[in-house]
């Protein structure tokens, strides 16, 4: 299941290396190419095993809501107990972070005493230019 929770996060974070990178492990993991296309292009299309379903249903809404459905929930439950449905939430966290760390390189970054800008001046317009 993790690569599943991977390249849900990476495709809802829009991180094209990871998508890049955890799709070759995917396929090394025994996924299909129909799986895999599932998780790129959601919606799931009916490739995916039950138990990547859950998994992949449990950390999209866990990204893109910051919640989980009582539905999801249960499913990830039902497939992988309550210690994996913790670990499902840490692997999501750990992807997640780096993808929204790649993403501050599209908004201004804080300096020491200034306002320095990794990627022009796209950001929030109450940011100090």
């Amino acid at each position: 299941m993790r690569e599943t929770v991977i390249l849900t996060v990476s495709v809802a974070w829009s991180a094209p290396y990871a998508i890049y990178s955890h799709t070759a492990a995917a396929r090394a993991a025994g996924l299909s190419d129909e799986a895999i296309g599932d998780l790129l292009e959601p919606p799931a299309r009916g490739h995916l095993s039950t138990d990547e379903l859950a998994a992949h249903r449990f950390a999209d809404e866990l990204v893109r809501t910051h919640a989980v459905t009582s539905a999801s929930y249960d499913r990830a439950v039902t497939a992988f107990g309550t210690a994996g449905v913790i670990d499902l939430t840490h692997l999501v966290i750990r992807v997640r972070l780096p993808a929204e760390a790649r993403a501050v390189g599209e908004y201004p970054a804080i300096g020491i005493g200034r306002t320095t800008h990794l990627a022009g001046r796209v950001g929030r317009p109450d940011w100090p230019r």
